[in-house]
């Protein structure tokens, strides 16, 4: 047997080992999928701590990312610039930096 339809055949096989494998993995595991909640937007928590560029600007008044719930709506005009999400700033209650904290 030459060395190129060796390596072949040991690859050819170990391709067939795996898919094998993963046919038993989904034969087995019949959990029902984890579901995200798709009400609070999501930042990374590195870019979303980093302190170096986050401006708050004027956009459309929309619901606050931090504090606004299906209960209680709280609706702002301001977004940070890098996160691009809706947060109170206001004398009352700031949601800017409670987010960026």
């Amino acid at each position: 047997m030459k060395m190129k339809d060796f390596r072949r055949e040991i690859s050819s096989e170990l391709v067939r080992k795996k898919m094998l494998e993963k046919r038993r993995m989904k034969q087995t595991s019949e959990s029902p999928p984890v579901q995200l909640k798709k009400n609070k937007p999501f930042v990374p928590k590195n870019i979303r701590v980093d302190h170096s560029a986050h401006q708050p600007i004027r956009s459309s008044r929309r619901r606050c990312g931090n504090c606004s719930t299906k209960v209680k709506e709280v609706r702002t005009e301001w977004i940070c610039s890098v996160c691009n999400i809706p947060l109170c700033l206001n004398k009352n209650k700031n949601c800017f930096t409670d987010y960026h904290k």
